[in-house]
């Protein structure tokens, strides 16, 4: 019962990623950002909480631990999928940095880093991703 409610949950971002990622049209860097999901006030606190109880419930149920791993890391592979998908799409000469979604997004998430084990991105990904960024956005010197 306590999996089948997480796998809900998941499932419910990962379709609508898929959804967007299926499409055949060229996109661009307004098309991505306009994409980005901002869930309203209760469903964000209603999937948090779940998920945050679901975690703690499975430091201590081994079994329910397996089955969020097993979900998550499926997630993952699901969502960097799509993500090359969305970025096979952009409009010629144009790409975007999956690290932005399947590094960031997932570090910013504790609770993915941590059912992720050696699944997901490494501090190494991490620390190069948040480099990169430094060197080429205006203000952290990379003018000089």
């Amino acid at each position: 019962m306590l999996g089948e409610l997480y796998d809900e949950i998941q499932n419910n971002m990962i379709e609508w990623l898929e959804a967007f990622a299926a499409g055949d049209q060229p996109l661009t860097r307004d098309d991505i950002v306009g994409m980005i999901r901002v869930p309203s006030k209760e469903e964000m606190e209603y999937s948090w909480k779940i998920r945050l109880q679901l975690l703690a419930v499975s430091s201590v149920n081994p079994v329910l631990r397996a089955h969020l791993e097993r979900t998550t890391r499926a997630v993952y592979r699901r969502s960097k999928a799509a993500v090359a998908r969305v970025n096979s799409r952009m409009i010629d000469g144009h790409r975007f940095d999956e690290r932005i979604f399947n590094v960031m997004a997932i570090n910013q998430l504790f609770y993915y880093t941590d059912l992720m084990g050696e699944d997901g991105p490494s501090a190494a990904d991490y620390i190069g991703w948040v480099d990169d960024l430094m060197r080429f956005l205006p203000g952290t010197g990379s003018e000089s």
